[in-house]
């Protein structure tokens, strides 16, 4: 399986326990994610839609139970810069060869949700 397979998966053990114990919410962290950023351009713009295509596609279309997804990418300025970009991938689906992209169909999202944060020095 690949990266979206990945974070699709669920626990087993979800199935076994009560729903008193159910994880609701997953977080990611990505440290240093301006570096990929800068080496590899179309490899990092194909993660950060993994990332929120299947946090979308859990959070708006799943008929599981509802588990929130949560990424968190931690960088420098560059990164920051690159949220500002309205074609860049924290603003908009990534599309094969121009067709309609795949998670704004799974969700109903126009664009990805995402939200800008800077920690101070």
């Amino acid at each position: 399986g690949g990266v979206i397979e990945r974070l699709r998966r669920r626990p087993r053990e979800w199935t076994i326990r009560g729903d008193a114990d159910i994880v609701k919410h997953r977080y990611y962290v990505w440290r240093d994610a301006d570096m990929l950023m800068r080496a590899d351009p179309d490899l990092f713009a194909r993660l950060v839609d993994a990332l929120t295509g299947v946090a979308a596609e859990a959070e708006y279309a799943s008929e599981d139970r509802l588990l929130i997804h949560r990424a968190v990418f931690v960088g420098g300025p560059s990164l920051d810069l690159a949220a500002e970009d309205p074609d860049g991938p924290f603003q908009c689906w990534l599309s094969e060869e121009g067709e309609e992209p795949l998670w704004r169909t799974v969700s109903g999202l126009e664009k990805p949700p995402v939200r800008r944060y800077a920690i101070e020095a």
